[in-house]
Parts: C-alpha cells; sequence; structure tokens
C-alpha cells in the first residue's frame, strides 16, 4: 500500500497534468489518459481514507489543504468545453471523479468503524 503523502502527491501531479493538457491543444486521447489517471489516484485516496482513516486525512489537511478544491476545480471546468464534455469517457470520469469526491467528504465526517460498534 502506498503511503498518504504518496496517495495526494498522485492527485496533486494529476490535476496539473490535466491542467496543463487543457491549457494546450492535446489531443482527445491524451485528455482522456490524464482523465482516467486523475480517476485512479483519486479513488486509491478514497480507499487509503477508508482503509487508514487517520493518517491519510492528517496529511491531506496538513500537508494538501487545497488538493480536494483543486481537483473539482480542474473537472468543473470541463463543461465548458464543449468538445472534452461530449467524449463519453471524459463524462464518465468526471461522474466517478464526482463520486470519490463525495465519498471523501462522507469519511471525512463520518466516524470512523471502531467508534461506532463501540456506541452501537
Amino acid at each position: 500500500m502506498l503511503s498518504a503523502k504518496t496517495l495526494c502527491e498522485d492527485v496533486s501531479k494529476a490535476v496539473r497534468e490535466l491542467r496543463s493538457y487543457l491549457r494546450s491543444p492535446a489531443e482527445n486521447f491524451e485528455i482522456l489518459t490524464r482523465f482516467w489517471a486523475l480517476q485512479d489516484h483519486l479513488s486509491r485516496l478514497v480507499q487509503s481514507v477508508a482503509d487508514h482513516r487517520e493518517e491519510t486525512l492528517e496529511v491531506l489537511s496538513e500537508e494538501y489543504p487545497t488538493l480536494l478544491r483543486d481537483v473539482i476545480d480542474v473537472i468543473s471546468f470541463i463543461p465548458r468545453l464543449r468538445t472534452l464534455s461530449c467524449i463519453d469517457g471524459v463524462s464518465a470520469a468526471c461522474a466517478d471523479i464526482n463520486e470519490s469526491l463525495l465519498e471523501l467528504e462522507y469519511l471525512k465526517h463520518s466516524q470512523p468503524a471502531a467508534v461506532l460498534t463501540a456506541t452501537a
């Protein structure tokens, strides 16, 4: 399992790469590949929060406080680019990224499983 810091850095790098591709003319396949990378790295980060909640959330909040906002910013730019929003793979990746963001928010604000069992 990758460390929380590595996972956050992977997501951050994927966002930077996607932004750079969105700013310049690029092939649809290149952009789609960047979306898939972001989708994959974000999914791994969600799994890390589920498996190692305290450690991952600490790294996320202390070392990457704007990471989730950066993800939201980059995917919210897509509807303005009609050529990209029409690509099924981009739409599917954005939907999955949104789901991951929702799951992260849920995990951030929910009680750990150990606390839930102790209070039940």
